[in-house]
């Protein structure tokens, strides 16, 4: 029973020691970026560059009770940062002693300080730990899980590209952005994240005013907006660049870019509804728990879309 569990603080030396081992990994070329405002070089937080098809930033912070990871680049790679990320926290706990038991969950849709515990026993089902109930998640919340996706659940290649075929232009301006590609995207504009949310009628006068905050601020100025679920459209970023030309000029090039590229026309069908979906600014969360001693949680925001791991101690 859940109740019966008790969340304890992340482990001293752990955080640190996964980023070690990140850095030590084969996989790919994990490096620690140059200084500069988005980018974090602190005891409690830091940002990596991840090295897949190109270049993509991790970010990692360490909260009391859990570490918070976002990453910044395609979806599609969401798998395989997992595997990076368990595998360095498996040699960490592996060197400190601690004990493997995980299970997964999502930052609740309805409720933030609710998480949404994946039933391990049934595919894509979760358990919120307050709401008490299974909340309706999107299949926006199991892109970290893709790569054990069932054989009869999705459609296969060729029947994606056929369906993305017959989607207009018109139609990509009107589906929902996820979170990691607008953090992507936005990422070198991060400095700007008071005029994008002003931009984008989103409350940003408590958010803090340093510079190596503003990465961090840019994420909470487009989860407040997907939450707020109002004209979350790729219609509306072009909107907000087109209504700062000097600020975000290259910017909107950008995004016409990627919405011309094989990358937006390959998302998956569902997520290119002109109905918002109405699990908000969650999209792509996701958390790791362990059944008793202590479990990592993934938060791809939605996303994630960037990611986020939740380190928590259960007893």
């Amino acid at each position: 029973m859940l109740q019966s569990k008790q969340i304890l603080p992340v482990p001293t030396g752990l955080f640190p020691l996964t980023i070690v081992h990140l850095l030590n990994q084969k996989e790919c070329v994990t490096e620690i970026p140059p200084s500069a405002p988005e980018f974090y070089k602190f005891r409690d937080a830091m940002s990596l560059k991840v090295t897949i098809t190109s270049k993509h930033t991790l970010h990692l912070i360490n909260h009391y009770t859990h570490v918070e990871v976002y990453f910044t680049g395609p979806t599609q790679h969401c798998p395989l940062v997992r595997k990076l990320l368990t595998t360095a926290i498996d040699n960490s706990t592996d060197a400190m002693h601690l004990k493997h038991n995980y299970i997964n969950a999502f930052a609740c849709p309805n409720n933030e300080s609710c998480y949404c515990i994946v039933n391990e026993d049934h595919h894509k089902v979760a358990d919120c730990t307050v709401c008490g109930e299974s909340p309706a998640l999107s299949n926006d919340y199991w892109t970290w899980f893709n790569d054990a996706q069932g054989p009869d659940e999705g459609k296969s290649g060729t029947q994606i590209k056929q369906d993305n075929d017959q989607l207009s232009d018109e139609n990509i301006l009107d589906m929902k952005p996820q979170l990691n590609d607008l953090v992507r995207l936005f990422d070198s504009y991060a400095a700007q994240f008071k005029l994008i949310g002003i931009a984008l009628s989103v409350r940003v006068d408590d958010l803090l005013p340093y510079a190596e905050a503003t990465t961090n601020n840019l994420i909470q100025v487009f989860q407040r907006w997907i939450r707020r679920d109002i004209d979350v459209t790729w219609r509306t970023i072009l909107k907000v660049c087109q209504g700062y030309p000097d600020h975000f000029g290259k910017a909107e090039a950008e995004v016409k870019q990627f919405l011309s590229s094989s990358t937006a026309h390959s998302l998956p069908v569902e997520s290119k509804s002109i109905i918002p979906s109405s699990t908000g600014a969650h999209d792509h969360y996701f958390k790791f728990f362990p059944s008793k001693s202590y479990a990592f949680v993934f938060i791809a925001s939605l996303i994630l879309v960037f990611v986020a791991i939740l380190i928590f101690y259960l007893c």
